[in-house]
């Protein structure tokens, strides 16, 4: 192998290793943040004797499921998938504000691999709605912060995740002595 062979060769090899590592950092989990993402609403609500209805002739208890992608862009054909989320959501009341009830989980999204799951209210008077971050696995563990989601164009919600990680508490004194004297035994 000449060296002008061997050049060439390297230098190939340097692109496969830094094309390599520019698709791993892309897909790899960039850990807490602030992350907006846009959701396509699209599923019925469904009244609570289990038929079909609108936002118009919801009555408490009434039912809003989704299960599906969310987006990097209110554009479901041309935009790129950023992790799937389940919600449901309860209507709490018809009085102002009209309220919904809502619990939904984020899988292996932004990257990340795990569930994220976060509970809060939707006023739809507002057209806004604030969750607040329960917890996760995987990447996910130790998680907190929020998530804001407003009404935008028919359907599409901007949603803004505010990630961050809760500290994990230290053992209290009588926990950390239990340890200790468990080493002895």
């Amino acid at each position: 192998m000449n060296s002008c062979s061997s050049f060439s060769f390297f230098l190939v090899l340097l692109l496969i290793i830094t094309i390599t590592f520019a698709k791993l950092s892309e897909a790899a989990c960039k850990g807490p943040g602030t992350y907006d993402h846009w959701i396509f609403f699209t599923t019925p609500l469904i009244a609570p004797n289990g038929s079909a209805t609108d936002f118009a002739s919801a009555l408490p208890g009434t039912r809003w499921p989704y299960s599906g992608n969310f987006y990097d862009a209110p554009d479901a054909t041309a935009a790129k998938a950023l992790g799937y989320d389940t919600d449901l959501c309860t209507y709490l009341s018809a009085d102002a504000p009209q309220m919904w009830q809502c619990t939904g989980t984020y899988i292996d999204s932004f990257g990340c691999s795990g569930y994220l799951t976060f509970s809060g209210f939707f006023n739809i008077s507002a057209a806004s709605g604030v969750f607040t971050v329960l917890g996760g696995t995987g990447d996910f563990v130790g998680a907190a912060g929020h998530i804001t989601d407003v009404a935008k164009d028919e359907g599409w919600f901007l949603r803004t995740l505010v990630w961050k990680h809760k500290l994990i508490p230290l053992p209290l004194p009588w926990q950390q002595a239990q340890v200790q004297a468990s080493r002895l035994l």
